[in-house]
């Protein structure tokens, strides 16, 4: 009988296909092992700029210096005065903690327009012992237009800022024109 071709060529093919499967599975097996086993080129890179502070908690320390008297200005609204000649502004203060113990400071400000802040410190005075819940008005003289504020100074010691400011108090100058005299 006549032998099929592949039956004839078989024998050479299996071996054939043999070795082909062999390097296939060695080549498999050993790319799988240099991926499993080496490192990787990706990484995760991730940041953001915030800006701003945390406070996880404030403690009062008593060093002796602060006498717990705590002042702040009564008024509440801003203040206009109209006088075409040198006026007195005032601003009330009060202490409304513990007695003081000895006397503090304030300083007046001005400026021509704008906040006095920004301005220029045109005077000072000193703040007598207040009580406490006793008030006071500081006062100051001026002599032309413009905005002022008043700055106090708490005690030494004093946790805040040590600073407090009144509202603004603008001078007008007050020009009275009659008008039947302004026409003639």
């Amino acid at each position: 009988m006549r032998r099929l071709r592949v039956h004839r060529f078989g024998k050479k093919t299996k071996k054939l296909q043999l070795l082909v499967k062999l390097v296939a599975i060695w080549y498999i097996a050993l790319f799988t092992g240099s991926y499993l086993t080496s490192n990787t080129g990706a990484y995760f890179n991730d940041s953001d700029d915030i800006k701003g502070t945390i406070i996880a908690g404030t403690w009062e320390v008593d060093d002796g210096k602060w006498d717990k008297s705590l002042l702040k200005f009564l008024g509440e609204k801003d203040q206009t005065i109209k006088s075409c000649v040198k006026t007195t502004i005032s601003a009330a203060i009060k202490n409304t903690g513990n007695n003081m113990k000895d006397t503090s400071k304030f300083e007046v400000y001005s400026a021509k327009k704008g906040n006095p802040k920004d301005g220029s410190k045109i005077g000072e005075g000193t703040i007598p012992k207040l009580a406490t819940n006793k008030s006071m008005n500081l006062t100051f003289a001026v002599k032309e237009p413009g905005n002022y504020k008043f700055k106090a100074l708490q005690r030494p010691g004093h946790p805040g800022k040590g600073e407090l400011w009144s509202e603004t108090i603008t001078v007008n100058a007050k020009i009275k024109v009659d008008h039947f005299s302004a026409i003639r």
